[in-house]
């Protein structure tokens, strides 16, 4: 099956579903957990951005050398350890300034759905780009950190929502 008619014919529930398996599948796979529960969120955000990076460079080479962008299971690993610190991360940044950041969580899969729900083939340049967009995203939560506490949930989510349509794609996620 195309990964493109997979991707668009998952429903919103769906993708609630791939988000939680993806936050299990990442447990300590960059940080144990124990060390996530009491991390702030810059700690995270700085421990997920080498494997993000890593991500993304696979995307890069697989487009030049014209491979399958889904390169198996290390790399839909990678991309769920890497949501699982970001997720962590909005979870930190929710307790450090008193707010719950379920409705946060709600908008990330809601942005996977919108994006996996696109007519654009998930090839290996597009999925780059959008890890690319991740990176941005996360270099915005950096600057946001001191300054913009509501634009640093905001920015959270998207990367969520936008790594979670990788994470579909890489591992062939099955909600």
């Amino acid at each position: 099956m195309r990964t493109e008619y997979r991707l668009t014919s998952l429903g919103y529930e769906c993708w609630e579903a791939l988000y939680g398996q993806a936050t299990s599948a990442g447990c300590g796979e960059i940080v144990p957990p124990d060390e996530e529960r009491l991390a702030a969120t810059d700690e995270l955000l700085a421990a997920a951005l080498p494997v993000l990076m890593r991500v993304g460079n696979r995307f890069v080479a697989a487009a030049i050398s014209r491979r399958d962008p889904r390169l198996g299971n290390a790399l839909a690993r990678e991309a769920a350890a890497t949501l699982r610190l970001l997720d962590r991360a909005l979870i930190a940044h929710g307790r450090d300034h008193g707010y719950d950041p379920e409705a946060w969580r709600t908008r990330a899969a809601t942005t996977a759905w919108v994006l996996g729900d696109s007519e654009e083939e998930f090839d290996a340049t597009l999925l780059a780009t959008i890890v690319e967009d991740v990176v941005r995203g996360v270099g915005r939560v950096f600057v946001a950190l001191p300054r913009d506490r509501l634009g640093v949930p905001e920015w959270l989510s998207d990367a969520i929502g936008q790594l979670l349509v990788v994470y579909a794609t890489a591992g062939q996620g099955r909600p």
